[in-house]
């Protein structure tokens, strides 16, 4: 497995008239007082150091306003061929002073970013050691192109050996919407992520069948024996259900689903984090590609024409903000 590139960037409201930075942080270098920077990026560090070569960290310190700070992030995907950015959801208990702030900048990277955006929630860890990680992981798959994408991101993970992950496939019979291709794309994922996984005793997958909206939430309240849920933001969705759940969804950019696991009424007394995933198809003119920037892009469904591509692609594998 390719060992993971983390861009981990510092992001520090602008105070003032001076010009926007972004500059890459030395944590070699000595300081009389401990910033909340260094702290941060420190940690970083001895993280990597752990993970045994697994991830290599480059910390940065970006000083910007935050109506422009997105701005800053799109340029360092671009620059560096970023397929996946990580956001802390603006709900976060150290944002309660800013919460609007990180909220608006939250959805200018998911407007603007030329790559997949995850909003990571964060309840905290229950145990953490960088060379003895013990994680359970769930992920809830009702079909479409973020959902897609999510099983991407978790083919990645289901190799790492301190990784538990269930997976829960979701057929909803009211569900006319899905079309065929569609269908046989998720069939296609599925299939893909259980072939590359035979063998591996820390994988399972279950499906589960609900009639309506109502079955959907119960089968999903019933699982909170983990660490951390994965889900893609949107999901094909008839419209009965959908205008059936929509007015009760909080926060838009978690989706339906992810707003319901994120709530207060369903974390409570559970410590289970949550990462919501939406998916990015790149079409560049003039060269035939339907790219879905991700960690296999997709599950290595890219198409390319290479006499018409201006950046290789295929390095995709190796970034992450």
């Amino acid at each position: 497995m390719n060992p993971i590139c983390a861009y981990a960037v510092h992001l520090i409201d602008l105070v003032g008239r001076a010009l926007p930075v972004i500059v890459p942080y030395n944590t070699q270098k000595r300081r009389l007082v401990a910033n909340s920077t260094d702290r941060i990026m420190r940690a970083m560090t001895r993280y990597s150091k752990g993970s045994g070569a697994a991830v290599k960290v480059q910390p940065f310190k970006m000083i910007s306003p935050y109506n422009t700070m997105h701005q800053s992030i799109c340029k360092l995907v671009e620059d560096n061929l970023i397929p996946l950015v990580l956001l802390p959801f603006h709900e976060n208990g150290e944002f309660q002073s800013r919460t609007a702030c990180v909220q608006n900048f939250n959805n200018n990277v998911l407007s603007y970013a030329p790559c997949t955006v995850g909003i990571f929630v964060d309840r905290g860890l229950t145990y953490y050691h960088p060379s003895n990680i013990c994680y359970n992981v769930a992920v809830f798959f009702l079909g479409g192109p973020d959902d897609r994408e999510a099983m991407a991101l978790v083919s990645r993970i289901s190799s790492h050996p301190g990784m538990s992950i269930t997976i829960f496939r979701i057929d909803l019979l009211e569900n006319s919407v899905e079309s065929e291709n569609d269908r046989c794309l998720d069939d296609a994922v599925m299939k893909e992520f259980m072939v590359g996984n035979v063998g591996n005793t820390r994988v399972e997958c279950h499906e589960m069948v609900a009639n309506d909206s109502k079955q959907l939430m119960d089968a999903i309240k019933k699982e909170k024996d983990f660490e951390l849920v994965i889900v893609g933001k949107r999901h094909t969705f008839s419209s009965t259900l959908e205008k059936e759940m929509k007015p009760w969804v909080e926060y838009e950019e978690l989706g339906i689903i992810g707003d319901m696991l994120a709530s207060a009424d369903f974390a409570e007394g559970h410590m289970m984090s949550l990462l919501v995933i939406p998916s990015v198809e790149s079409i560049k003119q003039g060269a035939k590609i339907t790219a879905t920037i991700s960690f296999k892009g997709e599950l290595k469904r890219l198409l390319f024409n290479s006499s018409n591509c201006d950046k290789d692609y295929r390095r995709l594998d190796y970034g992450v903000v």
